[in-house]
């Protein structure tokens, strides 16, 4: 898949790079699918952290539980790159909220992969599904949504 106008980098308003390791490669020499998830949790609790999500997390014994999980990969990468991983909300609500990554490379000048995850807040001290509070809520629309 090349670049489109419907999916470029410029639709997601949360961007960081990230170095491709030798060590994410696998027997096939590509990038092993279980990379993608861990470039996904790296832009996810960076996320997490401009919006002081995880301060309230740990202040509050919140989780933030990956309840479902996904990725389409587009094209084979190795090593060496640079991967630059677009992030946008794309769902929010009471208990928890839905991330979509689009992951580019910078040696094919190509979308390499495209994931999305949804994120449930949960008490850690009840062992159930919260409510994040209307302040959070709206960090995360703000930034996730509107600006870097």
């Amino acid at each position: 898949m090349s670049k489109t106008a419907l999916e470029t980098l410029e639709n997601y308003p949360i961007h960081i790079q990230l170095p491709v390791a030798w060590g994410d490669m696998d027997a096939m020499q590509h990038v092993n699918n279980v990379a993608y998830f861990r470039y996904m949790e790296t832009a996810r609790v960076s996320f997490f952290e401009q919006v002081g999500l995880m301060d309230y997390a740990n202040e509050h014994q919140v989780g933030l539980i990956v309840a479902k999980q996904q990725c389409k990969y587009v094209r084979a990468v190795t090593y060496p790159d640079l991967l630059t991983i677009g992030m946008k909300l794309t769902n929010i609500k009471d208990d928890g909220f839905e991330l979509k990554y689009l992951m580019e490379s910078n040696q094919l000048d190509s979308i390499a992969a495209i994931g999305s995850s949804t994120m449930i807040s949960w008490s850690i001290r009840d062992q159930q599904k919260m409510t994040l509070p209307d302040s959070i809520k709206r960090d995360i629309e703000s930034k996730a949504r509107g600006g870097r």
